[in-house]
Parts: C-alpha cells; sequence; structure tokens
C-alpha cells in the first residue's frame, strides 16, 4: 500500500549523505546521483511545508462530504497515489535518486518531485494520527468527554458569561424568551470537568449571583474580550 512507503527515513539518509558525493563516483553512468546541497534542502522543506499545508486544508474541507470521520480518513488513505520515486524509497539498500545531468531542469524537477512525496508521507501521518484520536474518542463514554478546567468556578463563568455577551454564544432560552441560566449552568457542566461546588458556576453566570462566586473587578479588566461584530 502506498501510504506505508517510509518516504520520510529516505529522505534523512539523503541529506545524510548529501555532503558525500564520492560514496557514490562510479556507480552512475551517463547520469548523475542527486544529492541536495543545503539551499536545496531547504527548498524542499519550504515546498514540503507549504503544500502539506495545502493538503490538511483539502482534508479538512472535505468533512462535510463524509457521514464517519473514520471512513473518511480510510478513503483518504486508499488514494494516496504512488511516489514519483517510489522505488528508490522501498529499496532495502539506499541510492540516491539519478538524473540526466543535460537535462537543465532535473535537479529542479528532483527537488519539486521530492517535496511533494515527502508533504503527501507527512499527511499520511497525519491521517493515521486522526484515525488513532478518533478510535480512541469512539471507545470513551460521553459522560468523559469533558475538558478539565484547572481554572476556579468563578473564571470559568465569568469567562463563558463574557463570551455570550459578546455574541459568540447562544444562552438557552426559556419559553417565555428570557435566559434559561438553569440549562446554560448544565451546558457548561457538561463541557467542563472540574472542582465545582453545587450551584457555584450558577452564581458565577448569573448576574444576581452571590459576590462571593464572582470575580473580583481588578480580576475581571484581566480578561479582554471583544464584541465579536468588531472583528473580520
Amino acid at each position: 500500500m502506498n501510504s506505508l512507503v517510509n518516504v520520510g527515513r529516505y529522505f534523512d539518509k539523503l541529506v545524510k549523505f548529501s555532503g558525500n558525493t564520492a560514496r557514490f563516483a562510479g556507480n552512475f553512468v551517463g547520469v548523475e546521483p542527486f544529492l541536495p546541497d543545503v539551499n536545496e534542502i531547504s527548498i524542499i522543506e519550504t515546498i514540503r511545508e507549504d503544500d502539506f499545508k495545502d493538503k490538511v486544508r483539502s482534508y479538512m474541507n472535505s468533512s462535510d462530504l463524509a457521514y464517519n470521520v473514520l471512513d473518511m480518513i480510510e478513503d483518504w488513505l486508499t488514494r494516496v497515489p504512488a511516489y514519483h520515486y517510489q522505488a528508490y524509497y522501498i529499496k532495502n539498500a539506499f541510492g540516491p535518486i539519478s538524473y540526466n545531468p543535460e537535462n537543465p531542469y532535473g535537479r529542479l524537477e528532483i527537488i519539486d518531485n521530492l517535496a511533494h512525496d515527502l508533504s503527501m508521507w507527512d499527511l499520511v501521518n497525519y491521517l493515521h494520527d486522526e484515525k488513532a484520536q478518533f478510535s480512541e474518542l469512539a471507545d470513551l463514554d460521553s459522560d468523559k468527554l469533558k475538558l478539565d478546567w484547572l481554572g476556579t468556578p468563578s473564571q470559568l463563568g465569568f469567562i463563558i458569561s463574557e463570551l455570550a455577551k459578546k455574541g459568540f454564544i447562544k444562552v438557552p432560552q426559556r419559553k417565555n424568551g428570557k435566559p434559561n441560566m438553569a440549562s446554560f449552568e448544565r451546558a457548561i457542566l457538561n463541557c467542563f470537568d472540574g472542582d465545582f461546588g453545587k450551584g457555584v458556576v450558577y452564581q458565577a453566570i448569573n448576574d444576581f449571583g452571590s459576590d462571593t462566586n464572582k470575580l473580583v473587578d481588578s480580576n475581571k479588566a484581566k480578561f479582554v474580550i471583544p464584541e465579536r461584530s468588531d472583528l473580520s
């Protein structure tokens, strides 16, 4: 399977031997070994990084086309194309890519192809990591899918309330159109796990809550959240 070809290992060896042209002298007839210099290695890494980011964006933008994330990942992995220099990557013994020195674009072509092979290899590793994460997530009970809150309940209440006031979060509404603060508290507690006493978060998010469960003004001033409408 193409996705299992270790392009990264080959490139690491290529970089290791890049300054040792004598090692491969006489092994090539009519062609030359591609052993990148420092500048070419930098170019390869730059193209690799940019192309990898483009591939990840493409993957993420396709998420709405799949009904199951794990199925989507498997589909992507089965569609990994053959690498440009796959024969070199799968050899047991390392050998540099050969090219015709009479071709003025020979080295440039290798640089571009190798960089794109590496970016695809990076995507494969990224997708395998995504697959592992979502597989672990599927095995977790829903009541364990919470974020650990490391601050105080009053800090959590203030931050969430500010996000609501600034237009980033919609507070649940009662039938009469007024805010349902009990539902708001339950939603928060369903998202965060922490050392919350009974009713403490409710007090923190409620305008009429006890001052003992609210931040003092000097600490409130340290959290600056803009209006959502002010952001482009």
